[in-house]
């Protein structure tokens, strides 16, 4: 894949970029990142470096994750 220029958008599905600025919980396809940075499968707390916010992970069968600010 080349990489877009200054101009020019791009949607590809169930991906992000690697320089998107991203605050938040983002789920895609079962996968979690926490403002940009992806919490390994199975770890069920995770403290934003960014935020300093601690978040609640539960891992459910089928891709299905349930995340809540503790």
């Amino acid at each position: 894949m080349t990489k877009p220029s200054a101009n020019e958008a791009r949607n590809i599905a169930g991906s992000i970029a690697e320089d998107a600025q991203i605050e938040g919980i983002t789920v895609i396809n079962g996968e979690v990142s926490i403002d940009g940075v992806k919490v390994p499968h199975g770890q069920k707390k995770y403290r934003s470096a960014k935020s300093g916010k601690t978040y609640l992970i539960e891992w459910g069968s089928d891709n299905n994750v349930s995340v809540a600010e503790q």
